[in-house]
């Protein structure tokens, strides 16, 4: 079942910006703390022996930045906190759809606890300028009756990490 958004803060998201403007009827507005370029390589295999992230280097702006085509990973503001019987989907907001910009994100797991960081692909070939605290997605929440097995993985965060 679909968790009500008005159940969500405070128990699942904290640290959000505004309640009355993130709580939408099916979902919670997530929205932008920062911005990164790769600029390095990763890698992946099956049981993470070689996995390796990809560097980062942050994008240094204000109140606003104008980000040129390309591909970014993006954190977020809000601080999850799911349960082992709730899971988190992430859906993209059409304003930034309909701006050329589309935003990846794996599930959240049961269990998982942290910020949410995704990817910010730029098609636009003219860029996009984007906000601080910019609204970027809707988050959905879904519970199962019984629980599931809980996230460990390397992703999981404490606050202020």
């Amino acid at each position: 079942m679909i968790v009500p958004p008005s159940k969500v803060f405070d128990r699942i998201i904290s640290e959000y910006i505004d309640r009355e403007i993130q709580e939408q009827q099916a979902g919670i507005d997530l929205t932008l703390k920062d911005v990164y370029y790769f600029i390095g390589y990763g890698r992946v295999d099956f049981d993470n022996k070689h996995r390796k992230l990809a560097q980062t280097l942050k994008i240094e702006f204000d109140d606003k930045a104008h980000l040129s085509q390309g591909v970014y990973k993006i954190s977020l503001n809000e601080y999850l906190k799911i349960d082992n019987r709730t899971l988190g989907i992430f859906f993209p907001r059409t304003s930034l759809l309909r701006n050329g910009v589309a935003i990846y994100s794996g599930l959240f797991d049961p269990g998982f606890e942290g910020y949410a960081e995704m990817l910010m692909h730029v098609i636009n070939p003219n860029g996009i300028e984007i906000y601080r605290n910019a609204r970027v997605g809707q988050i959905v929440f879904l519970r199962s009756r019984s629980s599931f097995r809980e996230y460990s993985g390397i992703y999981r965060t404490k606050r202020g990490k």
